[in-house]
């Protein structure tokens, strides 16, 4: 008897849905790290007792999301191997475990864009420009 699937497959249009959330996700959460510690009076506290440039908050916020992209990664690794137990741990499938697939895609171009945000930081203040506030547009969180 074949066994029964948790789900269907995702589309290639729920795929694509799944991965513009995922942008929009790490993305928005990358700018609300950073907000917090530009902007707020303790990220100023933070800043100021470690002495951090506006890279240093940039690549630790960098680091931040990383780890939550991590965590999300393993909870869906362990529910997806949870759910695998009993059955053909080679041939079972679980639709979580595609649904993040598409989701975490995104992670990985976020990393890159997040990445250069901050090696252009990184090569900013070694040039002398990188002191927070400075040479940033109006209403701009970097």
């Amino acid at each position: 008897m074949p066994e029964k699937r948790c789900c269907s497959r995702i589309s290639i249009k729920r795929g694509c849905a799944l991965t513009a959330l995922g942008f929009a996700y790490f993305m928005s959460l990358f700018e609300l790290f950073t907000f917090a510690a530009l902007f707020t009076a303790s990220g100023s506290r933070f800043r100021q007792k470690y002495r951090l440039n506006c890279s240093d908050v940039l690549d630790i916020n960098n680091k931040l999301v990383s780890a939550v992209q991590a965590a999300l990664c393993c909870v869906t690794g362990a529910v997806v191997c949870l759910w695998s137990c009993n059955r053909d741990f080679m041939r079972s499938s679980h639709f979580m475990s595609e649904a993040y697939a598409w989701f975490g895609a995104a992670y990985f171009f976020y990393d890159i864009w997040s990445m250069y945000l901050v090696h252009v930081r990184q090569v900013g203040f070694a040039k002398g420009i990188g002191v927070i506030g400075e040479g940033r547009p109006q209403g701009s969180a970097i």
